[in-house]
């Protein structure tokens, strides 16, 4: 539970910063596609992202916008 907990916060720090520079850059928020396509990409380049359910990094996008 730890890894998936460390995951989720690593994912949501991460899409929080892309988010807010998104924000900054445009004016515009990131979309749910947007999130879908970072997340696949993210999880190519950090292997140890795959060691955890993905539906637990997918729920992140949506705590980071309540």
């Amino acid at each position: 539970m730890a890894k998936c907990f460390g995951c989720s916060r690593f994912v949501y720090n991460h899409f929080l910063r892309l988010t807010i520079d998104a924000y900054a850059e445009s004016k515009k928020s990131l979309r749910y596609k947007d999130w879908a396509k970072f997340l696949t990409g993210l999880k190519s380049e950090l292997e140890w992202l795959k060691e955890v359910n993905s539906q637990a990094l997918q729920q992140t996008r949506n705590a980071c916008y309540s």
